[in-house]
């Protein structure tokens, strides 16, 4: 039917010889009256069809028709509009206010048990800073493709919004439960490697991965809003495991909901005064004399008592608030340094750890300049940690970035060296004073040969480099001792000191002076 042709009005059936109205005709009884309106949209694409019959003739008056027209483009407006409410205009999908209501609206009537699959392209903003967002809307429509054609009209697909896709998958009444949830992660299996071959986009030939978790209704929650929230937490769970695909488990909430209280109270933290900082001495293996002091930093909540670094950095790091709580600690680094000098403590290098978020924040260096001035700590006494992955993300920023830094007059260390993907034949590239031993080399060094290797080779290389070695987590005698016969500069660890506060620190200078 093209657009154009009018509509079809018939006041009496009985009296029109076409075959295709003979199964109305007879359904009425031999008579009748019959209209139909067909419904377009402005591209010329039919979307149905108003009809009307009744048993009885009628004689329609230009009056009725255009009121049937009316009613049929208010129709047509209608299913446009919810069309527009639902789909997604990038890849025609249905969009998330359509998988919020899939329940509310009785899209499940009989509410049967399904699944979502919940998934996310791993590093897309990577792909859309490289090539464009152009590129990255092609990708996503690339990928919503692949999802249609793996369903097969078994389930449903949405595009939640950027480059998150959920996939609702109803049971089949003939499959048992352990039978469906097995059919399920074998599809998310399917689906992961049917989206990680290559896609051709504008010329670039691209490989992306997906992270998918999984929620199950009714097992996980009878709601909408709770099944999407579990089915995100497991794919974040395993976004972070790099398992690909994990199945909702309710512990996961427990631990969204610890972190989220973290994240809401650590903003109020330093407001507080509730961060302090503990130092742990470095000492020249060679002499025994006392080096430098690492600033650690402590978390001490009014209620929920001490809170370890390794539970809220992380969360600091993701939420970006690590950059307000580490230029606290630099100021707080360099009035102690300045007030270790001031009561006759004896110049010595005070180090602190520095996140890649910090490095990538606009002007960080004029910010630690600033701290710098105000504080009057010259900075030839302070060092920065930067762990190796900050130069694994983006190598030229962050050698820009350190460099900058250096040229203020601070020291840097490269800090948990062999924990990621180390090289050490890339160092002599990198901006860095000192290099960092991770203690996981140490703490067998004495009678792990593989250990034993690697540490002599850093040793060297950083002895022919210029380059000073610091050893952390020494323990015992022992450990000191190899380190001590194979050349490394300087030692840390609960062997020579636990980390305490500052204050305790300079009582125990006054004492030993």
């Amino acid at each position: 039917m093209k657009r154009g042709r009018e509509p079809l009005f018939i006041p009496e059936l009985s009296e029109i010889n076409n075959t295709d109205f003979q199964d109305i005709i007879s359904s009425l009884g031999g008579d009748g009256c019959y209209f139909g309106v067909p419904l377009f949209t402005k591209e010329n694409q039919v979307i149905g069809t108003l009809c009307g019959i009744d048993t009885r003739p009628y004689s329609f008056s230009q009056q009725d028709i255009h009121y049937i027209n009316s009613i049929a483009h208010l129709i047509t407006q209608t299913i446009i509009l919810e069309r527009l409410l639902i789909k997604d205009d990038l890849t025609g999908l249905y969009n998330r206010q359509f998988a919020q209501s899939y329940l509310e609206n009785d899209q499940n009537p009989k509410h049967e048990i399904f699944s979502l699959l919940y998934m996310d392209v791993d590093r897309f903003k990577l792909i859309n800073d490289s090539y464009g967002h152009e590129t990255g809307d092609q990708l996503v429509l690339k990928i919503a493709e692949r999802i249609t054609e793996m369903l097969h009209q078994n389930g449903i697909a949405c595009r939640m919004g950027g480059d998150e896709f959920l996939v609702i998958i109803p049971k089949n009444d003939h499959k048992s439960i352990d039978d469906y949830l097995h059919e399920v992660e074998s599809f998310a299996e399917e689906l992961s490697d049917a989206i990680s071959q290559p896609i051709l986009v504008n010329g670039e030939e691209l490989q992306v991965h997906v992270s998918i978790g999984i929620s199950i209704y009714p097992l996980h929650a009878k709601d909408m809003e709770t099944l999407l929230k579990n089915a995100d937490m497991a794919m974040y769970k395993a976004k972070e495991k790099g398992s690909k695909i994990e199945v909702y488990d309710r512990r996961q909430g427990k631990t969204l909901a610890r972190q989220l209280l973290l994240e809401n109270e650590m903003r109020k933290a330093l407001e507080r005064d509730e961060f302090t900082l503990h130092y742990q001495s470095q000492y020249d293996i060679q002499t025994g004399n006392i080096v430098g002091l690492e600033a650690l930093i402590r978390w001490e909540h009014p209620i929920y008592g001490s809170i370890s670094p390794g539970e809220f950095i992380p969360i600091a790091e993701e939420t970006g608030f690590i950059i307000q709580i580490g230029e606290w600690v630099i100021k707080q680094v360099c009035q102690d340094g300045q007030s270790w000098l001031e009561q006759g403590g004896q110049p010595i290098q005070f180090s602190l750890n520095i996140s890649s978020e910090q490095i990538k924040s606009k002007r960080f260096v004029e910010r630690v300049e600033k701290i710098i001035t105000e504080t009057g700590f010259d900075p030839c006494w302070l060092k920065f940690e930067i762990t190796e992955s900050i130069f694994m993300e983006n190598l030229d920023i962050a050698v820009k970035v350190i460099t900058q830094l250096k040229g203020t007059g601070l020291w840097t260390a490269l800090d948990d060296f062999g924990t990621g993907y180390s090289s050490l034949s890339y160092i002599k590239h990198l901006p860095i004073d000192y290099l960092k031993i991770d203690r996981g080399f140490i703490k067998e060094i004495t009678n792990n040969n593989g250990d034993q290797a690697i540490v002599k080779a850093m040793i060297t290389l950083c002895n022919e480099l210029g380059i000073g070695v610091i050893a952390e987590g020494i323990e015992d005698m022992s450990q000191h001792q190899y380190l001590k016969k194979h050349g490394c500069h300087i030692g840390q660890g609960f062997y020579y000191q636990r980390p305490v506060p500052f204050q305790t620190l300079v009582e125990m200078n006054k004492l030993s002076i």
